[in-house]
């Protein structure tokens, strides 16, 4: 029988090592791919994932099993991910991605010219270049699949805040890439 998160995060406060390699085992992927989306760089992402794990096993009994563990661990992520972006961000240039979104002139052309995944490529570059409170909340929703209330657990903020950062946050990426069906993608 397969544990829950929260009875597997208690047996680890209960000092049991094995358990927190099958913690590492069911987060390391997830984690992963939303460190890297918030930061784009694979060297920052994989010292970041790092001091997650090692924050949430120093920190494991601070952790309180009538919560969701996996918003647990994502705050520590996202604080991770937000401490590496500021120390180390690579900001991408405004310009150079208005000059990818102009190099496809209008929807047909992209629709024709442009897969899915290329266009997700251009939402990832995108992301970068958005306000980070905004990317944060589209990378949890749409990329994490996070309801409005565990987004709003993990960062600390209302749930309505939550829906204002993810508009805003889309108009963001629609000022760059309006040929891009930007619904279609998310």
């Amino acid at each position: 029988m397969k544990l829950t998160d929260e009875d597997l995060a208690l047996k680890v406060q209960d000092g049991d090592k094995e358990a927190f390699g099958e913690v590492i085992d069911r987060f390391e992927k997830p984690l992963c791919a939303f460190i890297y989306r918030m930061l784009g760089d694979k060297d920052n992402c994989a010292d970041a994932l790092q001091e997650t794990f090692l924050k949430a096993y120093k920190n494991i009994n601070s952790f309180d099993p009538k919560r969701k563990f996996s918003s647990w661990i994502y705050r520590i992520a996202h604080n991770e991910a937000i401490t590496h972006y500021r120390k180390n961000a690579k900001h991408v240039v405004l310009d150079d991605v208005a000059e990818i979104a102009s190099e496809n002139n209008n929807a047909e052309t992209i629709q024709k010219n442009l897969d899915l995944e290329g266009q997700k490529r251009l939402l990832d570059k995108a992301l970068l270049s958005i306000t980070l409170k905004y990317r944060e909340v589209i990378v949890f929703r749409f990329y994490e699949d996070k309801s409005y209330e565990e987004i709003s657990e993990i960062m600390h903020l209302p749930v309505n805040t939550v829906g204002t950062y993810l508009n805003r946050g889309k108009q963001e990426i629609k000022k760059h890439f309006k040929n891009i069906n930007l619904e279609e993608i998310l």
